[in-house]
């Protein structure tokens, strides 16, 4: 991406195109924002209820703010127009297949300009289209694209033909409320209208297609599938190390090396399951685990100012410390097959609680290498 690209809204549109001046609103007047060009996608029947309800409500929101109407002028793209297959409305499986084959080409053409970044609103149009669209942006977007989704308030006026944008000296707005199985007319007070955009956190994955050449999204399953055994493999290279004078785990990539620190008790513990594959929490090997457990701790990994006994590697305690652990690595990497293999789980059986760790042996480092006799 350039150092100073174009701004690309990409909004989805259904029934309702109110979505592009409220989301235009929120980037443009309370952000500031500068969009320099609107694109649409929507269906046959989304395109005529713009023609019948927005081009006035646009019209004016330009004027309101001093906003050059023509290059705003939304750029709308109607899934599979000019064919006889044109979609009026996402009802079928051909159809649900041409929107995404749709909505896939759009962010992947819109991402490839390094001269465009791209805002794309998840607001409108099908559930199906927003699926879509946010698992594209997943596969193409890069850093500085974002994924949104605008929130109107209140309800009152959501999905009305009346509101578009909060007009300036307007002083109310009207709305209709649900009363019983009828609807009734109410004029909203202007001031409590809320428009607010809420960022979708999202995983960007546009590394991993990269040198593919996708020539063709007809087979979307086929790209997905692709993209999942490129994930594999990515992961399948990484390596834990687990490092008790460091205190901290260390996860090495191909291109990086991640460091998340662990409290003494904390990385004793994880190093002690992960160098016996598994273990039984109970009371009657509880013995054997907290002197080991101290051992470590002791020898490697306390301070000496910290007061610390067997009692501190209770079963209870050990329990607690497999929860801790479990939290802090969750909170600390992204949800991945990785993740899930070295993340302590539990399991309950007859005997007791099953502590694991199921990332296999050559794939994983214990720093420093200690004496079998002091934990088994």
């Amino acid at each position: 991406m350039s150092n100073n690209p174009q701004n690309v809204l990409l909004a989805l549109v259904g029934l309702t195109p109110q979505i592009i001046t409220e989301t235009l609103y929120y980037l443009m007047v309370k952000e500031g924002v500068i969009i320099d060009q609107v694109e649409v996608i929507t269906t046959e029947q989304g395109r005529a209820t713009m023609d019948r309800h927005f081009e006035e409500p646009f019209a004016n929101f330009c004027a309101d703010f001093n906003l050059n109407r023509k290059k705003l002028r939304p750029r709308i793209s109607v899934i599979n127009e000019g064919t006889e297959n044109g979609i009026g409305d996402i009802r079928s499986n051909s159809d649900n297949h041409l929107t995404a084959v749709h909505i896939f080409k759009k962010v992947h053409d819109l991402t490839r300009d390094p001269g465009q970044r791209v805002f794309a609103s998840l607001a409108g149009g099908r559930k199906t289209m927003s699926t879509y669209l946010g698992f594209a942006m997943q596969l193409f977007a890069r850093p500085g694209d974002r994924l949104m989704h605008v929130l109107v308030n209140p309800p009152e006026i959501e999905g009305n033909f009346q509101f578009f944008y909060p007009r300036p000296g307007q002083a109310t707005i009207p709305g209709r409320r649900r009363v019983g199985e009828s609807w009734e007319a109410v004029d909203i007070p202007t001031a409590q209208v809320r428009i607010e955009l809420a960022d979708i956190p999202f995983v960007r994955m546009a590394g991993i297609l990269e040198g593919q050449g996708i020539d063709s999204f007809e087979d979307i399953e086929n790209l997905v599938l692709n993209a999942q055994l490129q994930i594999d493999q990515t992961i399948q290279k990484w390596e834990l190390e687990i490092n008790l004078h460091q205190q901290c785990l260390i996860i090495h990539k191909p291109d990086e090396v991640l460091q998340i620190p662990l409290s003494p008790r904390r990385i004793v513990f994880l190093y002690y399951l992960a160098s016996q594959g598994k273990i039984i929490n109970n009371h009657a090997h509880n013995g054997k685990h907290a002197a080991r457990l101290l051992r470590l701790y002791r020898d490697y990994a306390g301070s000496g100012q910290e007061r610390v006994s067997q009692d501190s590697f209770s079963v209870e305690k050990i329990s607690n410390l497999r929860s801790q652990v479990a939290r802090e690595l969750k909170k600390a990497l992204p949800l991945s097959s990785f993740r899930t293999m070295i993340i302590p789980t539990y399991h309950p059986t007859s005997e007791g609680s099953l502590f694991s760790i199921s990332l296999p042996a050559h794939r994983l480092r214990l720093e420093p290498e200690v004496d079998e006799n002091d934990i088994r």
